[in-house]
């Protein structure tokens, strides 16, 4: 009977396991921004989440919690890479 008690309670340890991977794996987002403002200089920024971005605008929260917020005349060069 013992034995019969551990091999469930792994089974049900296993799925609350990947449950809480997948719900983890949903709120930890983490992209990383390439911002070119000419052909030589090449700026990157981590985000945890990004609110807007375009040829002109960027905004949103990086990881470090600070809100982000670039806003140009000219437009930028840019490359989003989800990282998590």
């Amino acid at each position: 009977m013992k034995k019969i008690w551990q091999g469930l309670s792994r089974i049900v340890s296993s799925s609350w396991t990947g449950i809480v991977n997948a719900i983890s794996k949903y709120l930890n987002n983490e992209w990383e921004v390439h911002i070119w403002r000419d052909e030589a200089s090449r700026v990157e920024y981590l985000f945890k989440h990004i609110d807007k971005i375009n040829d002109k605008c960027l905004k949103g929260v990086l990881t470090t919690g600070e809100e982000f917020e670039l806003i140009t005349q000219h437009p930028f060069n840019y490359q989003i890479k989800k990282v998590k």
